[in-house]
This record gives C-alpha cells, structure tokens and sequence, in this order.
C-alpha cells in the first residue's frame, strides 16, 4: 500500500525561533525556582541555548510533515481526528450598474496579504454560500451592493483581514503552474 501525501496544511508560520523557546525556558524555569538566575557564559546557559537551538530545529521539522503522516501517527497513539473549522465571513458585492445583479453560489474572491517587503504571500480564496441577488435601483443613485457569507475553501491558519479590504474576484481556479490566478478584476 502506497502512502497518501495529500496536501498538506502549510504549518510554517507556527515555527518558533530559539530565542523565543530559550526566553521562554527561563520564564518557565523562574516560575518553578523562584530564585533561578541564569548567568551568560555558564554551562547552564549553554545548556539552555543547545536545548532551545534543537527544540526549534525539531519543531521546524515537525511543522513541514504532510498532515496524512501526522494524522497516522495520531491515530497510532490514539488521538481522535478532528478536521478543523473552515474560516467565514460576509463579503460586500457592489453590482456595477443599477440594474442589480446576482451573485451565484460557489463565486470566488481571493484574499492576497502583502508582506513585509513588499512581496504576494499565498492566497486564501472564499467561496459565496449561498446565491444573492442584488435589488436594482435607482438610476443616478449609488451603485447597490449585497452583501453574502462565504467560507474559505482551505483549511489552515488564516490572518485576520481587515474590513474594508478590497479582495480580487476570481474567475478561474488557482493557477498551480504559473502559481496564481489566471484571470480575475479587482471589485
């Protein structure tokens, strides 16, 4: 029996660096011994760098095994399965003419952060729930929206995205050869 790689979950944002694991080992060490005091330069002090140091070496590996081994190692030592709760939210549709318009069900829009140094991290897409339609109005007046719940189709750790944020209606699925999406307008 061949193994099962699905995808798996991208746990790297969870990876802790040794530092944060050193300084948490010495607040953790003052709260059993109250009068611990780690001098630099002593052998204690190198001892808890060499454990911080592997600590997060072991946690990076064990951040990058695909979920269908951890899930087998799970249930080897007993662990039920839970699955995990996809994120939701309410996106605001504007129709782009009075005339209303209707959102079918399973339209996508795409969330894509920018980071740091100026870079296009992944992309989490959304899917409607639910079809919605826009009531027309008023020629002259403001375009009408609608606003409809969607659910993100992938599971894993989601930033939180701010209201307002402008999101990219995409109209085709997520490219894997060119590594994003093919063809969408920015609503």
């Amino acid at each position: 029996m061949s193994a099962d790689f699905l995808p798996y979950i991208n746990l790297r944002p969870l990876d802790i660096t040794p530092a944060q694991i050193y300084l948490d080992s010495i607040e953790v060490a003052r709260t059993v011994f109250p009068n611990f005091d780690l001098r630099p330069g002593t052998i204690e002090d190198a001892m808890f760098q060499a454990f911080a140091y592997m600590s997060a070496l072991n946690i990076g590996a064990i951040n990058r095994l695909p979920d269908s081994l951890m899930l087998g190692i799970g249930k080897m030592l007993g662990t039920p399965y839970a699955d995990g709760t996809r994120a939701t939210m309410d996106v605001q549709f504007t129709a782009n003419s009075n005339d209303g318009a209707t959102i079918p069900i399973g339209t996508m829009v795409a969330y894509t952060p920018i980071s740091d140094t100026g870079e296009l991290n992944a992309s989490y897409v959304f899917e409607t729930n639910e079809i919605h339609t826009i009531n027309a109005n008023n020629p002259g007046d403001a375009l009408p929206t609608g606003t409809v719940a969607c659910t993100v189709r992938d599971l894993g750790v989601m930033p939180s995205i701010p209201t307002g944020t402008i999101l990219i209606f995409a109209r085709t699925l997520f490219c894997h050869l060119c590594g994003q999406f093919c063809s969408g307008t920015e609503r």
